[in-house]
C-alpha cells in the first residue's frame, strides 16, 4: 500500500474534497488507529467515541443478549442484535469536515438524500462511475459504510472505521485496499454534487418568477431547497409557498459567490420548457436572464 512517500495527488481536488484530504492526513499509513493505546486520542477525534464509551455500550449489549437468551430467544435472533462499532461515526466526521447539509453516517443515506431533495448526489454502484476522495459508500447489506480515498489502477483504497469490535475489545479506523468490485456496494455519495446542491439560492433569486421560454411560460418558486416547483399554469396562491396546480421540479445550482446560478428545468413541463438554463443572473430589480443552448431565457417577478 502506498505510504506517505507516495500520497494521492490533491492538487486538482475541489475545495470540498480538500477538506476531507486534510482529515485523511491525520491517519497514519504505518499502523491502525485503535480506540485503545497510544492512538486512542486520534481515534476519538476521528469518531467521537472513546474506549470507555465503547466498553459501556458493549456491556449494555451483552446484558440485552443475556436477557434475550433467558427469554428463550433463538441464537439466530440474538446474532442479529446490535453489536456497536463506529463505521457510521467516522463517516459523520467526514460530513462535519465538509459541513454536509445532512448527517452522512447513515446506512440508508440514499433515502435520506432523496427526502432532503439531494438525490442527485447519490451514485448507484452500477452507474459505471467510481467514487472520488471523500465519497462515503454503503455496502450491499447496509451493515457497513466507509469512505473512498483513491484508485491506483483497479485497486480501491478506502478508510473505514468499525474494523474492530467487542470480540477484540477495541475498535479500529483502518486504511484498506481491495480490487474494485462495484457489486459489493450499493453506491456512494458524491460530495461535490451534494455541496453544490446544498448551496443556498442567493436572495436575489428567491421567490416567485414568471419564466418565458421563448413563448412558453412557466411559474417557478425558488425557496431554500435545491428542488423547486414549476407550474405550467398560474398557481392559485402566490403570496408564499405554492398552492395550486401539480408542479414539476426544477433544480437550482447556485454559484459559490452567489452572483449567478444554473437552473435545470428537467423535462417534466410543457413543450419548450425543458433543459438547463446557464449563467442565470439578475438583469434588473425584478428580472433575471440566462442562456439555454444559445437562446436567451428571461423571467420577471409576477406583478
Amino acid at each position: 500500500m502506498p505510504g506517505p512517500d507516495d500520497p494521492y495527488d490533491t492538487s486538482t481536488l475541489s475545495a470540498v474534497r480538500q477538506k476531507v484530504a486534510e482529515l485523511f492526513r491525520k491517519i497514519p499509513f504505518d499502523r491502525d488507529v485503535k480506540s485503545s493505546g497510544d492512538t486512542a486520542g486520534l481515534f476519538e477525534q476521528l469518531t467521537g467515541w472513546n474506549q470507555a464509551k465503547l466498553d459501556a455500550k458493549w456491556a449494555e449489549e451483552d446484558e440485552a443478549r443475556a436477557t434475550a437468551r433467558a427469554d428463550g430467544k433463538s441464537e439466530k435472533i440474538i446474532s442479529l442484535m446490535p453489536n456497536t462499532t463506529t463505521c457510521n461515526e467516522f463517516v459523520l466526521r467526514v460530513g462535519h469536515a465538509i459541513k454536509s447539509p445532512v448527517p452522512l453516517g447513515q446506512f440508508y443515506i440514499d433515502n435520506v438524500l432523496r427526502k432532503a431533495g439531494f438525490e442527485d448526489a447519490w451514485v448507484p454502484a452500477g452507474s459505471g462511475e467510481r467514487p472520488g476522495l471523500g465519497d462515503p459508500f454503503v455496502v450491499t447489506s447496509r451493515g457497513h459504510m466507509g469512505v473512498s480515498e483513491k484508485f491506483i489502477g483497479d485497486q480501491w483504497y478506502t478508510i473505514e472505521s468499525g474494523q474492530g469490535g467487542h470480540k477484540l475489545g477495541y475498535d479500529i479506523v483502518k486504511r484498506k485496499e481491495n480490487p474494485w468490485n462495484p457489486a459489493k456496494i450499493l453506491g456512494w455519495v458524491n460530495i461535490d454534487m451534494l455541496m453544490l446542491l446544498a448551496q443556498p439560492a442567493p436572495d436575489w433569486l428567491r421567490g416567485w418568477w414568471v419564466v418565458d421560454f421563448a413563448g412558453t411560460q412557466a411559474w417557478l418558486y425558488v425557496g431554500d431547497r435545491p428542488k423547486c416547483p414549476c407550474f405550467a399554469k398560474k398557481p392559485i396562491a402566490m403570496t408564499g409557498k405554492p398552492v395550486g396546480w401539480t408542479p414539476w421540479e426544477a433544480t437550482v445550482h447556485a454559484s459559490e459567490d452567489g452572483k449567478s446560478a444554473a437552473i435545470d428545468f428537467g423535462n417534466g413541463g410543457p413543450p419548450g420548457s425543458a433543459g438547463l438554463v446557464k449563467n442565470v443572473q439578475a438583469s434588473g430589480p425584478n428580472a433575471i436572464a440566462g442562456d439555454r443552448n444559445g437562446v436567451k431565457v428571461t423571467a420577471t417577478r409576477p406583478g
